[in-house]
């Protein structure tokens, strides 16, 4: 089993990619983590090819930000307390600590932090801002060990009580290739977990920090609940180049998973091609899912933008009457060939369910030679009830504009009233 599904929970998971971010650019950088028993809590051992050697001071660097003078300063500010921690100790034992300053050991470093006196020292107001950092005094000691990139968290229980916040900066300077493949090693349950505890805005940066193929792969294996809440709360720009990379496999398995309303808020957010590609390489029963209980709005906002075989395939999966809806607010040059390019049946169906008023503006945008061809291929019954929803006089009106060889197929299913001219 990976060790990283061993974690106690979410939150951990999220420290241990901090564990990597604390790295800097190596991206080799591992999370290991092994539990002696059953019920103990495991231990979290971060190595990053340094184990063993002298802790830097600036070891939490990453993406040049303003952050950066800030994590150097707390950083100093951690190797302080533990050289203090290690001359209280060494005080104690009737010896002294003669390491010079700045050039501590990870061990050494890592066995202060973990010390009981260290509760003692943490305690002077030099260090209160450590504390009002991570908000628990108890936090501390794993707080600074990250930052120091030590081989060792000397508490791992502690870690719950990191505020996420404080993960969410560290997250942002995690170089793209050590973070992808961490996230892509933990389970799918987990990484939604992870994703759910932090604010729209760091799951963005965490996404826009990958590649969208490697994003892609992260949102593909989160699960329906996941899924949903990155993609109905992280910003579209994020979102939608995402979805446009994902391969075909992928991209049904997401669409699948998403809520209806999601599903088409993605779509209409795509640009034309890559909606009408997005939706070609659906399997049929995604594609019936995905559109068929699509809003009106969000399906008038898509249409349009389609190839016209999609939006044939589109008006066709739609319930007629929100198919009807959407011809209504269509460009005029679109209609006709829409309607012209739908099964009999369909067109059928869809016409014969809308309202009058919006029979009559449907048909009145579609030219005179397509109109007619589309009326004389639809089966008698919807021919016939179509053109007796019209308002009184407009039926009348249309057959006038139509060719007459159009007429002529049209003669045997007039409703009673309407006469050809």
């Amino acid at each position: 089993m990976n060790p990283l599904s061993n974690l106690l929970s979410a939150k951990v998971v999220a420290w241990s990619l901090a564990a990597v971010v604390t790295g800097g650019a190596a991206a080799v950088g591992t999370v290991e983590l092994t539990s002696a028993q059953p019920s103990s809590s495991p231990t979290a051992s971060v190595s990053s090819g340094a184990t063993g050697s002298t802790a830097g001071v600036g070891a939490a660097t990453g993406k040049s930000s303003s952050g950066d003078v800030k994590d150097v300063s707390t950083s100093k500010l951690c190797t302080t307390l533990a050289t203090k921690v290690e001359s209280q100790v060494s005080g104690a034992q009737g010896t002294v600590n003669t390491t010079a300053p700045g050039a501590e050991s990870a061990t050494g470093l890592d066995k202060a932090l973990a010390s009981p006196q260290l509760s003692s020292v943490l305690s002077s107001p030099e260090f209160s801002s450590l504390t009002s950092t991570v908000n628990n005094a108890a936090a501390v000691p794993d707080y600074c060990a990250l930052l120091l990139n030590l081989p060792q968290i000397p508490v791992p229980a502690d870690l719950l009580q990191i505020p996420g916040n404080v993960l969410a900066s560290a997250l942002d300077q995690l170089p793209a290739a050590t973070l992808a493949t961490v996230l892509n090693q933990l389970p799918g349950s987990e990484l939604a977990q992870a994703f759910s505890e932090m604010t729209p805005s760091t799951a963005a940066s965490l996404l826009n920090t990958l590649s969208n193929t490697q994003a892609g792969q992260v949102l593909s294996k989160m699960g329906a609940t996941g899924l949903n809440k990155v993609v109905s709360e992280v910003p579209a720009v994020t979102i939608t180049p995402i979805i446009s990379s994902m391969p075909a496999n992928e991209l049904d398995s997401t669409f699948a998973q998403l809520a209806n309303s999601n599903a088409a808020t993605v779509l209409s957010n795509l640009g034309a091609t890559e909606a009408s590609t997005a939706l070609s390489e659906l399997t049929p029963a995604t594609f019936q899912q995905v559109v068929s209980s699509m809003p009106s709005q969000l399906a008038t906002n898509l249409v349009p933008k389609l190839s016209p075989a999609e939006a044939q395939k589109v008006l066709g999966a739609l319930s007629p009457a929100t198919a009807g809806e959407v011809l209504s607010k269509l460009p005029a040059s679109q209609v006709g060939s829409l309607l012209a390019g739908l099964p009999a049946s369909q067109a059928g169906s869809i016409l014969s369910q809308l309202q009058p008023s919006t029979l009559s503006t449907v048909l009145g945008q579609v030219q005179p030679g397509t109109l007619g061809t589309i009326l004389n291929k639809l089966p008698a019954s919807d021919a016939s009830k179509i053109l007796g929803e019209l308002p009184q006089g407009q039926a009348s009106a249309l057959l006038n504009k139509l060719p007459k060889p159009d007429l002529s197929g049209l003669q045997s299913h007039l409703p009673s009233g309407v006469k050809l001219p």
